[in-house]
C-alpha cells in the first residue's frame, strides 16, 4: 500500500510534464500544417511565420527542411542552407535524411558550390545506393569539375539502373563526346532517338553531334525531323538553315531562314545577321541592305551589336571591344561570334582572304562546337584556298 502511494505521487508529478510535452508537439504539428496550407496558397510570409512558431515549440528536422525549401523558393539561399544544416542535425529516418541531402545538394549545385553538392550526393548514395537520378546528378558535378572518368562511371550506373531513361543517355552521350569517345556518343544519341521517335529533343541533340562531326546531311535530316514534329517552332528550321549554310548550299539556307522568319520568333533580331550573310553569299542584296532597314528597332543586346557592325554603324575595333564585355562564358561566345562575322565581312566586302582566315582560325580556337559561329567559321575556313 505504501509503495503504491509513492508510485501514485510520482506519476502525479510526471503527468503534467508529459501533458505539456504532448500539447507542445500537437501544437507544433498543427502550426506545421497551417504553414503548408499557407504555402500552397502562395502566402509565403504567413507560412514562414507558422514554421517559425512550430520550430520554437519543437525543433523538428522535417519542419526545418520544409522551412528551408520555402526560403530557397524565396531566394534566401543563406537562410535555406542554414535550415538544411539544422534539419540534418536532427534525428531522422534514412529516407528523410536522403531527401534533405538531395534538396541541399541541389541548392548548393545551383549556387556553384560543387564540392558541397558532391558531399551531399555521396551521402545519399551511402543511404540509398540504387537511386539512379542521384548518380546522374553526381555525374554532372564530376563532369563540371573535370573528372571525366568519374562522371562516365556515374552515368553508367544511372543507366544500368534505368536503361530507358533518355535524359541519362543524352547526358552520357555528351560526356562521351567531350571525352573523345565518338562511337560511344553516337550509340547513345542513336539509342535516345530509338527510345523516343516522336520527341524532338533526341533528334536535336543528335543533329548537333552530327554537325560537329561534319555530317551536315545527317544533321539536316535530324533538324528537319525536329521541324516535322514541332512545325510551330522556328529553332529547328533555323538550325537547318545554319547547317545548309555551313555545307555551302546558300540557296536552301536562305529559304530556311525565310521559313524561320515567317514563324515569327520573338527574337527575330537573332536570325537576321545569319540571313544577311547568306544573302551576301548569293549576291542577292547590297551589303546588308535589308537588315539596315530594321536594326535600329531591335532591342539592345549582342544581336543588335552584330547588326550595327554589319551595316557599318560601328567600326570593327568597337565591335571587338563590345565582344570582350561580360562574364567569362559570355565573352567567349561573343568573341567567337565576332571573329566569324568580322571574317565574313572582310571576305564578302573586299575579298580579304588573309584576314578572314585569321579571324576564322581565332573563332575556332575558342573550341565552342555547339556555337553556330564555330560551325560556320570552320566551314568557311575549309572553303578558303590553301595558303602557299
Amino acid at each position: 500500500m505504501k509503495t503504491a502511494l509513492v508510485l501514485g505521487l510520482a506519476l502525479g508529478l510526471i503527468a503534467p510534464t508529459l501533458r505539456a510535452t504532448e500539447t507542445a508537439e500537437a501544437e507544433a504539428y498543427r502550426l506545421g500544417c497551417l504553414a503548408r496550407i499557407a504555402e500552397m496558397d502562395g502566402k509565403y510570409d504567413e507560412a514562414l511565420d507558422y514554421f517559425n512558431k512550430s520550430l520554437a515549440l519543437v525543433p523538428d528536422g522535417i519542419i526545418y527542411g520544409e522551412r528551408a525549401t520555402l526560403k530557397a523558393d524565396q531566394k534566401d539561399v543563406k537562410g535555406a542552407l542554414a535550415d538544411y544544416d539544422k534539419a540534418l542535425a536532427c534525428k531522422l529516418r534514412d529516407a528523410d535524411r536522403a531527401t534533405l541531402h538531395g534538396n541541399r545538394g541541389s541548392l548548393r549545385q545551383s549556387n556553384g558550390d560543387l564540392d558541397g553538392a558532391l558531399a551531399d550526393y555521396n551521402q545519399i548514395i551511402a543511404l540509398k545506393p540504387n537511386e539512379a537520378v542521384v548518380y546522374n546528378n553526381r555525374a554532372l558535378i564530376r563532369k563540371n569539375k573535370g573528372d571525366s572518368a568519374g562522371a562516365l562511371a556515374d552515368y553508367d550506373k544511372a543507366i544500368a539502373l534505368e536503361p530507358d531513361n533518355g535524359q541519362f543517355l543524352s547526358n552520357r552521350a555528351s560526356a562521351r563526346e567531350a571525352a573523345g569517345d565518338l562511337n560511344g556518343a553516337k550509340s547513345d544519341y542513336d539509342r535516345n532517338v530509338t527510345l523516343a521517335p516522336k520527341e524532338p529533343s533526341p533528334y536535336y541533340a543528335r543533329a548537333n553531334f552530327r554537325r560537329v562531326l561534319g555530317d551536315f546531311d545527317g544533321a539536316i535530316a535530324d533538324f528537319g525531323k525536329v521541324s516535322e514534329l514541332r512545325p510551330e517552332l522556328w529553332l529547328g528550321v533555323f538550325c537547318q538553315a545554319v547547317t545548309r549554310q555551313a555545307k555551302g548550299d546558300f540557296t536552301a539556307a536562305l529559304a530556311d531562314y525565310d521559313k524561320a522568319v515567317a514563324l515569327g520568333p520573338d527574337d527575330l533580331d537573332y536570325l537576321c545577321p545569319y540571313r544577311e550573310i547568306a544573302l551576301r553569299q548569293l549576291h542577292r542584296s547590297t551589303p546588308f541592305g535589308e537588315m539596315a532597314k530594321t536594326v535600329a528597332s531591335w532591342k539592345d543586346g549582342w544581336s543588335k551589336t552584330i547588326g550595327l557592325y554589319l551595316i557599318e554603324a560601328i567600326p570593327e575595333s568597337e565591335f571587338f571591344a563590345r565582344a570582350g564585355q561580360g562574364n567569362t562564358d559570355t565573352v567567349r561566345l561573343h568573341q567567337c561570334a565576332a571573329y566569324y562575322f568580322a571574317g565574313m565581312t572582310r571576305l564578302l566586302s573586299g575579298g580579304d582572304q588573309g584576314t578572314a582566315r585569321t579571324y576564322f582560325e581565332k573563332a575556332i580556337a575558342f573550341s565552342l562546337p555547339d556555337s553556330d559561329e564555330f560551325i560556320l567559321a570552320r566551314a568557311e575556313l575549309a572553303r578558303l584556298p590553301a595558303t602557299r
